[in-house]
């Protein structure tokens, strides 16, 4: 398999065929909308002789606390509404989006030259086929994942049983216990990275050859998957080298882009704190910085769509590659 050339022509079709960015760009916007949530100011802590906060004025008896309640149920209503109307849409983009990139790559490779509505009207004959691939394989991803730490639970406590009788023991037998436990733990927490790192792109892998068997050769959702099993059956080192070499490949440009990032945005926040500074206002602050912000933001989503679709056409090319009988 000639690597080097199949990943040329994956920068040339992203970059002669810019509709595709399109669906890049959403599959980068709806797939990152999972996040942690912050924290508030935290609890008050007292010293002790002195004051505590007064609640006295939040207490207000004659306040209607079951229309209050009322309120903060209806709220929590449609916020609970939002967030399914938005993880709904964000299902409905993702996988079109994939399924648009996987078939407009793959006939951009057979010399064709589709157009944005004919990506769309792919990826959305494909759409639940896809989603439903995805759940299935990250059903069995979890079930995998609770198996696995069972197991390094398990050999975790089979390495701490034996260092607390070597404590309990004492003497000599505690400097023992100290070079078992740090032995035989960082020994089980690198096996547990590499197990991690292994079924990581396993999955990864089994994902994306079902994506492709499911638009490409029009198959059903197991079927599509027992077509990626068997590839990773027969054609295992070919498959690992294609993880390897799109990982390495993004890691290198994430190596490349973070220090650019922050050099241009650590020298625009010091311009405007200066400016803030210099007005002894916040309002240079909010109207500088807030669209940069916002500019920023949108050039590196526009720059993680772009990859997105080098990265989902690369994996269209290494699969045509390896199924040369798909028929585009």
């Amino acid at each position: 398999m000639k690597y080097g050339e199949i990943i040329q022509n994956a920068v040339r079709i992203t970059w002669r065929n810019k509709a595709m960015w399109i669906f890049g760009i959403l599959i980068a916007l709806f797939g990152g909308m999972q996040g942690g949530g912050g924290g508030g100011a935290g609890p008050q802590i007292t010293v002790p002789g002195t004051p505590g906060p007064d609640l006295s004025q939040w207490i207000r008896p004659d306040l209607d606390w079951g229309a209050l309640a009322a309120a903060g149920l209806a709220l929590l209503g449609l916020l609970a509404i939002v967030g399914l109307f938005l993880a709904i849409l964000g299902i409905i983009v993702r996988y079109t989006s994939i399924g648009a990139l996987i078939g407009m790559a793959a006939e951009e490779q057979a010399g064709e030259h589709p157009t944005f509505g004919d990506g769309l009207r792919r990826g959305w004959r494909r759409l639940l086929t896809l989603f439903l691939i995805a759940l299935v394989i990250g059903i069995v991803g979890f079930v995998v994942g609770i198996v696995i730490a069972l197991v390094f639970i398990a050999l975790g406590a089979a390495i701490a049983l034996p260092a607390v009788a070597m404590f309990s023991a004492g003497g000599g037998w505690i400097a023992v216990g100290v070079i078992w436990s740090v032995v035989l733990g960082l020994g089980l927490l690198a096996l547990a990275i590499v197990v991690a790192i292994l079924v990581a792109a396993l999955f990864t892998i089994v994902r994306q050859y079902s994506f492709r068997a499911a638009v490409l050769q029009h198959q059903g959702v197991f079927d599509a998957i027992g077509t990626a099993l068997t590839l990773v059956r027969t054609r295992f080192w070919r498959s690992a080298a294609i993880w390897a070499l799109l990982w390495a490949i993004q890691f290198a440009i994430t190596l490349v882009l973070l220090p650019i990032v922050f050099v241009i945005g650590g020298g625009a926040a010091v311009v405007v704190v200066a400016l803030s500074a210099a007005a002894q206002s916040a309002i240079p602050a909010l109207v500088l910085g807030v669209p940069l912000l916002v500019a920023g933001l949108v050039v590196l989503l526009i720059a993680g769509g772009i990859y997105t679709t080098f990265d989902e056409t690369a994996w269209t090319l290494f699969y045509l590659e390896l199924q040369p009988e798909v028929e585009v």
